[in-house]
């Protein structure tokens, strides 16, 4: 299982990823969830259109990635690419040596081009002559706006569906919000984490979605009854400019580390 976290998604530069992870303590139960954004077009030498500033140079994010042991280092990637394979392999070599794995930003990715990754990941890559396993790399499944609408927001459709991911996800995140800062509805995320623990035990759980220092105390309730919840947070700690708030970032990290104090 997933190593329970405390997410910032939107970080673009090493010194902002070591300033964050100075405030994390020795021996902490948690990660630091470093999640550095990446698509298709940026992976194309491109800029995003949404959020520009928001998204490094792919060549990047080799340098953003910290040799730390409280630091969960992943690409929360998004593509319309059906199969997607490649280019997640692509990404995979660019993100350097520390890279532990990927948030899939995409609504019901194939879980085909998911067990593919995976495969290839298992076996090594022949066509660059590389014949061992690489390391093992997490996956995170992002269930957003446009997910949770196709399965018309019930819990029992979001369970049936996660089956064909049973094995190729280690993770699900509940996040309507997807980096716009819309405030998460507490009751409803509830409702899909319980579904989820209740068929799947030993899929992580994490939920996203307006988080600041000013409303991780609403997510109180969740806290309480998920003891090894993870959370991230994008939106509501960026500047006038759309640049990530440094010292709101180190806020909601402090204010995080006490909210799981007891769990």
């Amino acid at each position: 299982m997933v190593k329970p976290y405390i997410g910032v998604t939107g970080i673009t530069k090493a010194e902002q990823a070591e300033a964050l992870l100075s405030l994390m303590r020795p021996g902490s139960k948690r990660k630091l969830m470093i999640g550095v954004l990446a698509s298709r077009r940026t992976l194309a030498g491109g800029r995003s259109d949404f959020a520009p500033e928001r998204y490094p140079c792919l060549e990047d994010i080799t340098d953003i990635f910290p040799f730390h042991s409280n630091a969960l280092n992943l690409v929360h990637y998004n593509t319309k690419t059906v199969q997607f394979f490649e280019e997640l392999a692509e990404v995979h070599y660019l993100a350097g040596p520390y890279f532990d794995g990927f948030q899939l930003n995409i609504c019901w990715p194939s879980a085909v081009e998911i067990k593919r990754y995976h495969d290839w990941v298992d076996n090594g890559n022949r066509a660059t002559g590389l014949f061992m396993p690489l390391p093992h790399k997490t996956i995170v499944l992002q269930i957003g706006a446009r997910a949770l609408q196709e399965i018309e927001s019930s819990p029992a459709k979001l369970v049936q569906r996660l089956n064909d991911y049973r094995g190729l996800v280690h993770s699900v995140l509940i996040d309507p919000s997807g980096g716009q800062g819309k405030m998460l509805d507490v009751g409803a995320a509830g409702n899909y984490l319980r579904a989820i623990r209740n068929v799947y035990p030993g899929l992580a759980l994490g939920v996203a979605g307006g988080l600041s220092p000013s409303t991780l105390p609403r997510i109180r309730p969740l806290v309480d009854e998920f003891c090894d919840l993870s959370i991230d947070a994008e939106g509501r700690l960026r500047d006038e400019n759309d640049k990530l708030h440094l010292g709101v970032a180190g806020l909601y990290v402090k204010d995080s580390i006490n909210l799981f104090a007891n769990s």
